[in-house]
């Protein structure tokens, strides 16, 4: 499930690095793991610090921080509602399953007929078109940071409005997720708003295409107003934005649905997607974070099946600047038969 033991691994670690604890580890013969490189960087070139007194400590400590936090925790929130959402959605699943296993299977067939070498079959995630559809769709519902923050540094104009600078904004990226302005059908686990079937020779045992590509976001969407006009009061886990939000709470008489049916959802809205936040000050790591959604999803999905517990309904709560599974989300695991 999604756990939160990494702020705390994170503290423990960080308190030993002024200790030499890990530098002692860090000169041992062999060691070529990334915290390593970190502390060597750090001593072979320290920074002297600055006008406020940061050392080189404390600059390794929250790239530390970062890391950790940024790169363990809300991957593996994103994985636990992904896993949940395809037990869920049955027919979902097996289109998932169904790529997962043609491109797995064709690794193995390009290693010489091995399925597994030390290191696994090296697969092609560009083609695990349809798995990365379910990680998105996942991070568009539940995403692990449901709020962001901006201060301006000028008067910002939306809608005729006018923001002053140095105003700070809350961006409720829960609820421009869930708004069906934004997204149609909003609550609902469609992974086909982000692919669509393209004819391909690749098929599953039963015949079916398993081939699938990206399909083209809405940029050029009319929409009536941008991610930061949303009032920040609107936001809660499990709580549906409305066609009635908007900036000044007056129900906007000129959107139109442009679907009547999930079957006919449009392409995702890339504008409005705001998981990994936007601007300048948007994720660093939020294509190293999709990968690797995607590849410990196809692995996992691969060898083992995901069931929810019976009559189990989850409930999604904030846990500091995150949201995650109330009670981490507890499943059956057992291993897939193929």
């Amino acid at each position: 499930g999604g756990g939160d033991s990494s702020p705390g691994a994170a503290a423990e670690t960080s308190a030993a690095i002024p200790k030499g604890q890990l530098r002692s580890g860090a000169r041992r013969a062999g060691c070529n793991d990334l915290l390593t490189h970190m502390i060597r960087a750090v001593d072979e070139d320290p920074y002297e610090g600055d006008s406020d007194g940061v050392s080189s400590n404390e600059v390794l400590t929250d790239v530390l921080m970062t890391l950790l936090f940024a790169g363990y925790d809300t991957t593996s929130i994103n994985l636990s509602y992904s896993l949940y959402l395809l037990s869920q959605h049955k027919e979902e699943r097996g289109i998932c399953l169904a790529e997962i296993d043609a491109v797995m299977d064709e690794a193995g067939r390009k290693a010489n007929g091995r399925c597994h070498d030390e290191d696994g079959p090296v697969l092609d995630i560009e083609r695990l078109q349809y798995t990365k559809a379910v990680v998105l769709e996942s991070l568009r519902l539940y995403p692990p940071a449901p709020m962001t923050s901006r201060s301006l540094e000028r008067d910002l104009e939306i809608d005729g409005h006018i923001i002053p600078g140095k105003t700070h904004i809350n961006i409720p990226i829960w609820s421009i997720h869930r708004d069906e302005r934004n997204f149609p059908f909003p609550d609902h686990f469609l992974p086909k708003r982000w692919v669509e079937r393209v004819p391909d020779d690749d098929e599953d045992s039963n015949g079916n295409n398993v081939t699938w590509a990206d399909r083209p976001g809405l940029r050029d969407r009319p929409r009536r107003s941008s991610c930061a006009s949303v009032s920040s009061d609107i936001y809660s886990p499990g709580r549906k934005a409305s066609m009635s939000d908007s900036i000044d709470g007056v129900h906007d008489e000129g959107v139109e649905q442009e679907c009547t049916s999930p079957d006919d959802v449009p392409p995702a809205n890339l504008d409005a997607f705001c998981a990994f936040s936007g601007g300048g000050r948007s994720c660093p790591g939020r294509k190293i974070a999709v990968q690797e959604s995607v590849t410990v999803l196809a692995y996992l999905l691969r060898n083992f099946s995901f069931e929810a517990l019976d009559g189990y309904e989850m409930k999604p709560i904030q846990a500091s600047f995150i949201q995650k599974p109330e009670d981490d989300l507890p499943m059956n695991i057992s291993l897939r038969r193929r």
